[in-house]
């Protein structure tokens, strides 16, 4: 499942591979779900923030492409 593919001096960066069925379930997931974060904790903020406006947005993106076949 995730694989290490680099160490830099920033961070340790890992490539996972998804197959299609694990995207959509990953998707529906997070259409199911609810995050309960005390926005006025930076670090909860944060959290919410790339949850809510990068990654879901990159998976609802990626499986609604791959289902419409571009």
């Amino acid at each position: 499942m995730p694989e290490v593919i680099q160490i830099r001096p920033k961070g340790i960066y890992v490539n996972i591979e998804f197959s299609m069925e694990e995207l959509a379930m990953l998707k529906k997931g997070f259409d199911m779900i609810q995050i309960n974060a005390d926005l006025k904790d930076t670090e909860q903020f944060k959290v919410n923030d790339y949850i809510i406006n990068k990654f879901y947005p990159f998976i609802r993106d990626i499986v609604k492409d791959l289902e419409h076949g571009t």
